[in-house]
């Protein structure tokens, strides 16, 4: 193994790594490590004290793989989300049932926020059904969905877990 400054990785070593990762092990083994390696630029570039000027992984046009289609079960929807809740991380079933229902991007998801500006919580506007209104960060597209009787009681459970944690 080298060692040497991280400012001294360069595009041309990036790719080369990935080429042969891809050769040795496949397109998206070899992608794995551009990925991890361009957060840490990126986070290092944002950092006090790195001297990081320019990401190396950004901008080499590599191969990607074609997208997968997955597909759950509504029972495999369930045991996702009663694994979340069992370990402590009811968001994340809040976040997986919101995207089932809604069909929208993560991202998107995270920035529902109340538009019209009435200061009621999303769970207050879908249980009094009103839809959940969003702009799609992809396309621009606005979208209003409405929430099925799941993705209701979801949403009031967690805004009592939010006023629970403004509490203590």
């Amino acid at each position: 193994i080298a060692i040497a400054p991280a400012s001294s990785l360069t595009p041309a070593i990036v790719r080369t790594s990935f080429e042969y990762l891809e050769r040795e092990r496949g397109l998206s083994m070899a992608l794995g490590p551009i990925m991890a390696r361009s957060a840490a630029f990126s986070g290092a570039r944002l950092a006090e004290g790195w001297e990081i000027k320019v990401n190396p992984c950004h901008d080499l046009d590599l191969p990607r793989p074609e997208p997968r289609v997955v597909t759950w079960t509504f029972d495999e929807v369930r045991a996702a989300i009663a694994a979340a809740d069992q370990l402590g991380m009811p968001s994340i079933g809040d976040a997986i049932l919101i995207g089932l229902f809604s069909g929208q991007r993560q991202g998107d998801i995270l920035a529902l926020v109340d538009k019209a500006g009435t200061n009621r919580t999303l769970a207050e506007r879908v249980a009094d059904g009103e839809p959940m209104r969003l702009v799609q960060s992809k396309t621009k597209a606005r979208v209003a969905v409405f929430a099925a009787p799941d993705l209701i009681a979801r949403l009031a459970a967690a805004e009592a877990r939010r006023k629970a944690r403004a509490e203590e």
